[in-house]
C-alpha cells in the first residue's frame, strides 16, 4: 500500500494510507508543497488526534483520529491532512484549501470563495462522499459520492468507481483505467474523458462533451442540446438530448445512438461494427444518420431524415405510425445488399408503393400509407426486391 508523508506539530512527519499508487503520487505532490510551506513558516503546523475543533487561519492540521472537523472563514488558507478513516469535515468560505485522506470514510462539505477561492480534494479508499460548491476544486477520488454544488466548477480525476453529481458550472471528469463512474450532469456543462472502463453519464439539463475511451457504456445526452458524444471502442448506447447534437459511434463493437428531440446528426464513420442509428420521435426535427463500414440498421424518425448507410449491406427501417416524414435514402445501393424495410404496414405496402413511385432528376420518391414520403437519390426505378417486410 503507497504511503504519503506530511509534516505536522513539533516537526513530527505523519503518514497518509493510500490504496492507489496513482492517487498516493498525486497527493504527495501536494504534500510535498504542504511540507515546503511549513518549512518557510508560511502554514503553521498542527496536530490533533481527533474530537470536534475549529480550523482557523493559515495552518495545516493534521488530523490523526476520527471525529468532527468544523471551522474556516473567508481569506484563509489551510492545509489539512488525514490519516485515519471515518472524518467528517465542515469547511465555509475558505479562499485556499487542500485536503488530503488515503484512508476512505471521508465525509466532506466545503465551499471556497472569492473570485480566486479555489480548493484541492485527494481522497483515497472508499466510501468517501464529497460536496463541495464555489469557485473551483480540483477532486482525485479512488471511490466516492462526489457533488458539486451551485456555480462550482470542478476537475475531478476519477481513479476509483465514483458517483458524481454536477451543480451548474463547467466541469471536466477524467476516468484513469478501468474505473466506471455514474455521473449526473445537472444544468452544467460536462467534458468527460472515459478510460477502459463501462461508463453511466447523463447530461440531465445541461450539455456533454464526450470522449469514449477503450470501454463502453450509456451516454444521455442533455437537454440543453449542442451535446458532443464520441463513443468507446466498446459496446455503447449514446441517448441524444437536444437540438444540435452530434453523436458519433466508434470502434468495432455494436453500437446504437437515438436521436432526441431538435436537429440532430448521427454518425458512424468512425466504427466499423453493426450500428443502430434510432432517428427522434419529434415530427419537427430533421436528422441526419450516417452508417459507417459495417452492415447497419437506420431506423426512420417521425421528422425529416437523411440517412446514408455507408458501406456494408444496411437496412433502411420504416415502422408504421412511428414514421410519418418526409425522409431521404442518399446512398441506397441494392448491389452491396442495401434492404428498405415496412414494418407494422399492411400485406399490400410494398406494392403501393412501388405504384406510387415518380422518378425526377434520377431520384425516385415513393409515398407509404401513413404519409411518409421517401426519396432515394441516384435511383431510377425500385422493384419488390428492393423492399423486406
Amino acid at each position: 500500500m503507497p504511503n504519503v508523508t506530511v509534516l505536522g506539530g513539533g516537526g513530527l512527519v505523519y503518514t497518509l494510507p493510500y490504496t492507489s499508487s496513482v492517487t498516493a503520487a498525486i497527493a504527495q505532490r501536494f504534500a510535498n508543497t504542504i511540507n515546503s510551506d511549513i518549512q518557510n513558516s508560511t502554514l503553521t503546523a498542527n496536530t490533533y488526534s481527533g474530537g470536534s475543533f475549529a480550523t482557523t487561519g493559515s495552518q495545516e492540521y493534521v488530523i490523526a483520529g476520527s471525529g468532527t472537523v468544523n471551522g474556516g472563514s473567508a481569506g484563509n488558507v489551510q492545509a489539512i491532512a488525514i490519516t485515519a478513516p471515518g472524518l467528517t469535515l465542515t469547511e465555509s468560505g475558505v479562499t485556499m484549501q487542500t485536503v488530503l485522506s488515503g484512508a476512505g470514510g471521508l465525509n466532506l462539505n466545503a465551499s471556497a470563495t472569492g473570485p480566486t477561492g479555489q480548493g484541492t480534494v485527494v481522497a483515497g479508499g472508499t466510501g468517501n462522499v464529497i460536496s463541495v460548491s464555489g469557485a473551483y476544486w480540483s477532486i482525485t477520488s479512488d471511490g466516492s459520492n462526489i457533488s458539486v454544488g451551485g456555480g462550482g466548477s470542478a476537475g475531478i480525476e476519477s481513479n476509483g468507481n465514483d458517483t458524481i453529481s454536477a451543480g451548474s458550472g463547467a466541469d471536466t471528469i477524467s476516468v484513469v483505467g478501468g474505473a466506471s463512474d455514474v455521473v449526473f450532469g445537472g444544468s452544467a456543462m460536462i467534458h468527460f474523458y472515459a478510460g477502459s472502463g463501462s461508463q453511466t453519464v447523463n447530461g440531465m439539463s445541461g450539455s456533454l462533451t464526450v470522449t469514449g475511451g477503450t470501454g463502453g457504456g450509456i451516454y444521455a445526452g442533455g437537454s440543453a442540446g449542442n451535446n458532443l458524444i464520441l463513443a468507446g471502442n466498446g459496446p455503447t448506447t449514446i441517448f441524444g438530448g437536444g437540438n444540435g447534437d452530434q453523436l458519433f459511434a466508434n470502434g468495432s463493437s455494436n453500437q446504437e445512438i437515438a436521436a432526441g428531440s431538435g436537429n440532430e446528426t448521427l454518425a458512424g464513420g468512425l466504427g466499423t461494427g453493426n450500428n443502430v442509428f434510432i432517428g427522434s420521435s419529434d415530427s419537427s426535427s430533421s436528422d441526419i444518420m450516417g452508417g459507417g463500414a459495417g452492415n447497419d440498421t437506420l431506423y426512420a424518425g417521425a421528422g425529416s431524415d437523411t440517412m446514408i448507410g455507408g458501406a456494408g449491406s444496411d437496412l433502411f427501417a420504416f415502422f408504421n405510425g412511428s414514421a410519418g416524414g418526409t425522409d431521404q435514402i442518399a446512398d441506397y445501393n441494392a448491389g452491396q445488399g442495401d434492404l428498405v424495410g415496412l414494418f407494422g404496414y399492411g400485406s399490400n405496402e410494398v406494392a403501393q408503393a412501388l405504384a406510387s413511385q415518380s422518378t425526377s432528376g434520377g431520384n425516385t420518391t415513393i409515398t407509404l400509407s401513413d404519409n411518409t414520403t421517401i426519396t432515394f437519390s441516384g435511383v431510377s426505378h425500385l422493384t419488390a426486391a428492393n423492399f423486406t417486410t
